[in-house]
């Protein structure tokens, strides 16, 4: 494969992981509005570690999949702080 293919499927990627970024923090949005209906806590850190545990078994590359989406979490808390 050419370096310009690669590169191009690499933004076809891109691409994908924006649209999925968006959807789940719309996802996030809903999931405020029902734990402040409920009363429940924003932030649930054995919710966190279930997910981490869940990318690492996913993953063929674990360490990395837990990098990314530790940082995933990370702009989520940040988020969710603007409804609180």
């Amino acid at each position: 494969m050419e370096l310009e293919e690669i590169r191009k499927k690499i933004d076809e990627i891109d691409h994908e992981l924006v649209k999925l970024i968006d959807e789940r923090f719309t996802l996030i949005e809903r999931i405020i509005e029902v734990k402040n209906t409920l009363g429940m806590d924003t932030f649930q850190p054995k919710r966190e570690e279930q997910v981490i545990a869940k990318v690492r078994d996913l993953s063929a590359n674990p360490d990395v999949a837990e990098g990314v989406f530790r940082a995933i979490i990370e702009e989520s808390k940040k988020f969710q702080e603007r409804f609180r």
